[in-house]
């Protein structure tokens, strides 16, 4: 008998007996390539081969364009063979393994990835005046800004992160009762540990050191405005509505508390920021570079001791990361 027709009967024989089978990805595969030259056709769609893959491979289902090198991938029950394609080399790619073998940990897994993002937003401050209860609209422009962030991922599960970033803020208003008439840079400094469930759900916890705008103020109409360090702590969560490779649609929401904030010129009373989130993914595996592009709402209230201050921000993002271990 034929080493190949001998090896395809090994296979069908195994497959019989209900032991796994397990291909072993080699570089350049894609999840799309195995579906389709081991399991077979159509490779899209509900009833398609990739969607079988994943039943089988759950944990993949959050990385599927994630696949490395030497990992293996349980296959379903029947293998189609390529015709004529198949050399006696290329067969060792495909491995009986038997599931009850505790495996050896891996840190496959763990990499670093360093992102970049831009954003641009129409943002809008108002002012409530405590002694008489009159308001105003302190801020109402258009504004940018930017964040370097690097990540490192230890594992399916975690990450950590940190990032600077900088706003270009106009302090130009239609009111003239901002003295200030002008752009200032304000920065930020952040660290963060984020969890996976392995699938869609994610959550963070960050801490952020902020340059805010302060109002100096007696009333709405002699206003001063300063630049202040204010640090703050948050809770942020995201799900991917939609998950086709390579593409996600996610959604976010989080909140922030900002810590109280005294000098001998100003107190700031501690404050709530709330911010919501819908982006657009594309990733894809063994390409180093990704992007993603989204619209973000945010909210904000602080008091001074003559003001309640509410600022909300809406604007469109952009951001491209790059792990230099694919």
């Amino acid at each position: 008998m034929r080493p190949l027709a001998l090896l395809t009967l090994i296979f069908f024989a195994q497959t019989a007996m209900g032991s796994t089978i397990y291909y072993v990805v080699q570089p350049g595969d894609t999840l799309s390539q195995i579906a389709q030259s081991r399991v077979g056709s159509p490779v899209y769609g509900k009833k398609g081969t990739l969607r079988k893959i994943l039943e089988l491979n759950p944990e993949l289902a959050p990385r599927a364009h994630l696949i490395r090198p030497e990992e293996g991938v349980k296959l379903s029950g029947k293998i189609r063979l390529p015709a004529g394609s198949m050399s006696e080399d290329s067969s060792l790619n495909e491995k009986s393994i038997d599931p009850s073998e505790p495996s050896e940990p891996s840190d496959e897994g763990r990499h670093s990835e360093l992102g970049v993002a831009t954003r641009v937003y129409f943002s809008r401050v108002n002012g409530l005046e405590k002694s008489n209860r009159s308001n105003a609209t302190l801020l109402s422009t258009m504004n940018s800004g930017g964040t370097l962030t690097w990540s490192q991922i230890w594992s399916e599960h975690w990450k950590s992160a940190l990032s600077i970033g900088a706003d270009r803020i106009s302090l130009n208003s239609s009111s003239t009762r901002i003295l200030d008439n002008s752009s200032q840079t304000y920065t930020r400094l952040g660290a963060g540990l984020g969890y996976s469930d392995g699938n869609r759900f994610k959550m963070g916890f960050d801490t952020l050191l902020a340059e805010e705008i302060f109002y100096r103020a007696t009333s709405l109409t002699h206003l001063q405005i300063d630049k202040v360090m204010i640090p703050r702590v948050g809770l942020s969560a995201t799900y991917d509505l939609l998950n086709l490779y390579p593409f996600r649609l996610r959604a976010g929401a989080g909140f922030d508390y900002l810590m109280s904030t005294h000098t001998d010129t100003y107190s700031i009373s501690g404050g709530l920021a709330y911010r919501g989130s819908l982006s657009f993914i594309e990733e894809r595996k063994n390409r180093a570079l990704s992007w993603w592009g989204g619209l973000f709402y945010g909210a904000t209230n602080q008091e001074t001791k003559d003001l309640e201050i509410n600022r909300s921000d809406l604007g469109v993002a952009l951001g491209l990361i790059w792990s230099p271990s694919k």
